[in-house]
């Protein structure tokens, strides 16, 4: 609906367009309390540059997107999926040097729907509940996460069983963003969904 009804996609832009993009200012001083504004220059500078390719997939236009288009990309997928995962990727110091980049860091946006949801228990006994690993106090401790997009076609000449094998990632290095209606939840629920069943009956 949100790509084939009007409506429903207007829903989706109005709700973007109102969420401000914020950029981090720094609040750096000399000794004797005074503004380091020249500092303070340089770091909104490396901020800037970073940002125009923080995108593991390359810069805009080459496949790539800025951060600010990819907040904007993952707020749609909250949305839309009620849920959105990335990840900061350290990247090594020749490949910093290849992509240009002014930090070796870099982002990268997941789906929701590459969550591994058959897995019914992680190696070491711990239960894993759509993806999600917990330990015995209910915390998360890792994701399951697939190669691809389910979706996604299979690229020639690779083996099957090693693209729908999940990876397992700690938790502490993907952010997992939702907004929760119970304290138990640990999925996201779209935000339109209540409106896109009403479209659809209308329809």
């Amino acid at each position: 609906l949100h790509r084939n009804n009007p409506h429903a996609r207007k829903i989706v832009r109005t709700i973007n367009a109102k969420v401000a993009y914020l950029t981090p200012q720094s609040q750096a001083k000399h000794e004797d309390g005074a503004p380091d504004v020249e500092f303070r220059a340089a770091a909104q500078q490396l901020f800037y540059e970073w940002s125009m390719c923080c995108d593991y997939r390359g810069k805009p236009g080459f496949g790539g997107q800025s951060l600010e288009s990819l907040a904007r990309t993952g707020l749609t997928g909250v949305i839309l999926g009620g849920e959105i995962l990335f990840r900061l990727k350290p990247i090594s110091m020749a490949e910093q040097e290849e992509y240009r980049l002014p930090v070796p860091l870099q982002m990268q946006l997941i789906h929701a729907e590459r969550l591994a949801e058959t897995i019914l228990s992680s190696s070491n006994g711990r239960r894993v509940f759509s993806g999600i690993e917990l330990d015995d106090e209910g915390r998360r401790v890792a994701y399951y996460l697939l190669p691809q997009h389910p979706s996604e076609p299979i690229p020639l000449g690779s083996m099957v069983t090693s693209l729908s094998d999940p990876v397992r990632v700690p938790a502490g290095e993907v952010a997992h963003i939702f907004v929760a209606d119970d304290i138990d939840q640990l999925r996201g629920v779209p935000w339109m969904a209540a409106a896109l069943a009403q479209i659809r009956d209308t329809g």
